[in-house]
């Protein structure tokens, strides 16, 4: 993916958002540990996040499900940066503390004075 195809792409998701969030729907932004882990392990973890909380009521930005394994981290995270501030909650996996990239997307959370969900504090 170059930086136009990051682009697009980062357009396309935050339009979805947007129509979801005109629907009345609430976004999570999933948020958690992917470099160094084993690709199909972590997109388990993030889908077995998504599924949880798409049964709750929410709809989810799910980076695994938008960003291919391969892609440069930088460009990777350019996508996720932009995508954050249009979700309403931030769900942070049991192991976002080793994480650089979940490090970066919870400091802008805090920023932005979003609402942070912790995975272990919550039933879902």
């Amino acid at each position: 993916m170059n930086r136009t195809q990051l682009k697009v792409k980062a357009i396309c998701i935050i339009t979805e958002i947007l129509d979801i969030k005109m629907k009345g729907k609430e976004v999570v932004y999933i948020s958690g540990k992917v470099t160094g882990l084993h690709p199909e392990e972590t997109k388990q973890k993030f889908a077995s996040a998504e599924h949880n909380l798409n049964n709750a009521g929410y709809y989810c930005f799910n980076p695994t499900a938008n960003i291919e394994p391969d892609c440069d981290w930088n460009l990777a995270m350019r996508l996720c940066l932009s995508v954050l501030p249009m979700c309403d909650y931030v769900y942070l996996l049991t192991d976002w503390k080793e994480s650089k990239g979940a490090k970066v997307e919870k400091l802008m959370a805090d920023k932005l004075q979003m609402v942070l969900w912790h995975q272990t504090n919550l039933p879902f």
